[in-house]
């Protein structure tokens, strides 16, 4: 259910229920309705949402009576499902919203400085890994990328005050050569600093 749609977890849903009707074992389906309400627990609690709100407790006893059918189940489990995949998908999207905001911060009071990776993914305590896999899916680019476009961004704010040498400019953006920072600025503005200035 995690990255699944919902047609998706609906068509695995049908196979399993179909599975199950065959067995005729009123035991094996109760274990499956406790194993499979804990495991969509599960992902709400982790998803920072609350069980309850979704997974109805009167409706909940009600699938373990011996009168519940096929269809009950269905109808139940894939409006749960559906209930699910948004809270979980929201929930996700807001978290890596978050993470994001966190990056770009950090990454704005610190590139002037010797910035790696590593710096960003330890002071928001998540994986180098998932730095990436963040700013990939909020901004469309890598992190070096990102940390280009904010140190080029401010070159440009500082170089329009005119008060500042392009060496200057230069290190307080974050590079240690001048000559790179020419190069950087050129592949980024499609100019030099110094046409830039003009």
């Amino acid at each position: 259910i995690n990255n699944a749609d919902i047609a998706d977890a609906t068509e695995q849903l049908d196979l399993l229920l179909d599975t199950i009707s065959r067995m005729r074992s009123p035991i094996f389906l109760q274990n499956f309705i406790s194993s499979f309400i804990r495991r969509l627990s599960e992902l709400l609690v982790k998803s920072g949402k609350q069980p309850e709100k979704i997974l109805d407790r009167q409706t909940l006893e009600q699938l373990y009576l011996p009168e519940t059918y096929h269809d009950d189940l269905r109808s139940y489990f894939i409006e749960v499902i559906t209930a699910v995949i948004h809270a979980t998908n929201s929930s996700s999207e807001q978290r890596m919203e978050q993470y994001y905001a966190g990056i770009l911060a950090y990454i704005q009071e610190h590139y002037a400085e010797d910035l790696s990776l590593g710096d960003v993914s330890e002071h928001l305590s998540i994986s180098k890994n998932y730095v990436n896999v963040v700013i990939r899916a909020c901004a469309d680019m890598t992190f070096v990328q990102l940390l280009t476009k904010i140190r080029i961004d401010t070159a440009c704010d500082l170089l329009k005050t005119r008060n500042y040498t392009i060496n200057e400019v230069s290190e307080k953006v974050g590079f240690n050569s001048p000559r790179y920072f020419i190069q950087v600025f050129k592949r980024q503005m499609g100019v030099t600093p110094g046409q830039f200035l003009f």
